[in-house]
């Protein structure tokens, strides 16, 4: 089969969709292994001044809690104020708080310290966690 426009077809020249004028494939933004059905020129005029604006902080921050979790940062933050301010496991005030989750099923468990999220899936793990107490045994 035959793309139009592609570089293995042979053809060297590509319509643009919109200003319907003929030009080289290198006037064509790439997409993935093929290129765009306008020329960048169309393409620059019809997106410029339409970039995504920066957004704050907290706003990436919530985006993100959102995103990952499917909790907002406000209810993560509760969940630390609900633990008492402290890691769920260590019992120490976090300098890094990171919401846990289950990878398998997505829900959210609790939030700990890096250090702390960081470890958990080695203990979980039983021959890890076997071999571990093993080591420090025999070095203590």
């Amino acid at each position: 089969m035959i793309r139009y426009g592609s570089v293995c077809s042979g053809i060297e020249e590509k319509t643009c969709t919109m200003c319907r004028v003929e030009k080289p494939l290198s006037a064509f933004h790439r997409q993935g292994a093929r290129r765009h059905s306008y020329c960048a020129d169309c393409y620059n005029a019809r997106y410029r001044g339409k970039a995504r604006k920066p957004l704050s902080a907290g706003a990436r921050r919530c985006q993100n809690f959102r995103a990952r979790y499917g909790i907002s940062a406000a209810e993560a933050d509760a969940l630390l104020v609900g633990q008492g301010g402290v890691c769920a496991i260590c019992r120490k005030p976090p300098a890094r708080p990171v919401v846990d989750h289950c990878h398998k099923t997505g829900k959210v468990r609790s939030v700990l310290c890096h250090p702390c999220n960081v470890a958990l899936p080695h203990v979980e793990d039983e021959a890890f966690r076997t071999a571990a107490l093993a080591y420090l045994r025999e070095r203590n």
